[in-house]
């Protein structure tokens, strides 16, 4: 398995090149999510259904998610239940981060999905991550809950940008090397 982690870690090292500078805004936070997903096929033309955003503890990194669900599936929003990746998004570190060898340099970072999830009921499960940027981070969340399923419009759907929290978030790996360490997102 640290093999094919290495591998997918070269390999996207290639794809990508040099990071660039990343001056993005919330509308077009990543526009390449899926170039170095294994399992994504089914999401490239899927529908965003959620924005999210949480903060590690102490804000030194704060990561804003863009999901999306299966293409072809209609009535997104509140009641989406199915595969879910990550379409757009950033991870902002404030303050250089880490343990040991597993630094992660402040910046801005896009993000992209390595591994489709899923999503049902307002949980994430098992979704992986990667956030390119001063260096180049792979993170696994395990599980992630929106904050509340009560904050709804008048139509029942989800408000805009929802709080997502997670004790079962990993940074697996900086740059190849790996980590393993946990991150709290509130």
């Amino acid at each position: 398995m640290k093999t094919l982690n290495k591998i997918i870690l070269l390999f996207a090292l290639i794809l990508t090149g040099c990071p660039k500078n990343n001056n993005s805004t919330d509308q077009n936070l990543n526009n390449n999510a899926f170039a170095q997903c294994l399992n994504c096929s089914g999401m490239v033309n899927g529908t965003e259904f959620m924005m999210t955003e949480s903060n590690e503890y102490n804000n030194m990194f704060i990561l804003r998610l863009a999901f999306s669900g299966s293409s072809g599936v209609p009535n997104y929003g509140a009641y989406y239940n199915g595969a879910a990746a990550v379409s757009r998004g950033e991870l902002v570190v404030n303050q250089n981060f880490g343990q040991g060898y597993c630094f992660i340099p402040a910046g801005t970072y896009s993000m992209g999905t390595l591994e489709v999830g899923q999503y049902a009921s307002g949980i994430f499960q098992n979704i992986r991550m990667v956030a390119q940027g001063p260096a180049l981070v792979v993170i696994r969340m395990l599980n992630g809950q929106i904050s509340s399923q009560n904050n709804r419009d008048q139509y029942g759907q989800l408000l805009p940008t929802q709080r997502l929290f997670s004790t079962n978030t990993v940074v697996e790996s900086v740059n190849g090397q790996a980590c393993n360490f946990p991150v709290t997102l509130r």
